[in-house]
């Protein structure tokens, strides 16, 4: 899902600044105005070439609406604009100078604050509507029908759960699954080296798991005592949990003691 979301920022964001330098190229040659006719063309790709170094903060800021309260959400969504603004308009301006310098000529951009204010009116209508674009994308292919726990057909007594994944929806039973850990809204079952959401709280989950050896080493995360290798500390000083795949999950020490005792009945 992420290659398609950044080929269709990219995209749409490269189209709207080839349209953009037709149009001033024609506005500049009505008004008699000295442009070279490339220079629309150079200031919209850079402008475009900016958008592609800023993607990140677009991504980070659709995830935070996935996965975060509302209130958090826009927060996060709010500062994460504002990193949007910084890398675009430094990537265009930095590379409008070069582009300039390198056929001797100097780029202006014009009083600092206007310049600012202009920019900074273009880039929150762009951030808004590739965020806005993202989150109704998601939910409009992602989220119709919210993924449900179900009994597997071939041994009713096995809990599974169905999942969202890029493949589309897949059954992770419990004996696949190496730790599951709360996420905001969702819950993410890690099995196989890779990460599923499912729209359940933790506690259900847990009370789900609880007879297939699963035990809560942390306040958002349950272990699978089969698949526990050892229990340390992180570089940090952390208690964690390693798996026998090579991952970590956390442990606090309220829960060392429940899941010492649950290992020594595996």
């Amino acid at each position: 899902m992420r290659a398609c979301q950044v080929a269709g920022i990219a995209a749409a964001g490269l189209v709207v600044c080839l349209v953009n330098a037709w149009s001033e190229d024609i506005d500049f040659a009505r008004r008699h105005l000295h442009v070279l006719p490339v220079e629309p063309f150079v200031w919209e790709l850079t402008s475009w070439l900016g958008l592609l170094a800023a993607i990140p903060a677009i991504l980070a800021a659709e995830r935070a609406t996935a996965r975060l309260r509302p209130a958090p959400a826009a927060a996060a969504v709010g500062l994460l604009g504002v990193g949007f603004f910084a890398v675009h308009v430094a990537a265009m301006v930095g590379l409008r100078m070069a582009i300039y310098r390198a056929y001797g000529h100097s780029y202006d951009f014009g009083p600092l604050p206007l310049g600012l204010a202009y920019e900074g009116r273009k880039d929150a209508l762009s951030y808004a509507i590739a965020v806005g674009g993202l989150w109704l994308w998601r939910r409009a292919f992602f989220q119709r029908t919210p993924a449900a726990p179900v009994e597997p057909t071939v041994d009713a007594g096995e809990p599974a759960f169905i999942a969202e994944s890029r493949k589309g929806r897949v059954v992770i039973r419990a004996p696949e699954i190496d730790w599951v850990e709360a996420q905001g809204n969702y819950v993410a079952l890690h099995a196989g080296g890779q990460s599923y959401l499912i729209r359940q709280p933790l506690k259900a989950v847990g009370d789900k798991l609880r007879r297939a050896a699963f035990v809560r080493s942390h306040r958002s995360a349950l272990v699978n005592t089969r698949r526990v290798r050892a229990i340390g500390r992180s570089p940090a000083g952390g208690l964690r949990v390693e798996l026998a795949n090579e991952e970590f999950a956390p442990l606090s020490d309220r829960h060392k003691a429940a899941v010492v005792k649950a290992l020594a009945t595996v």
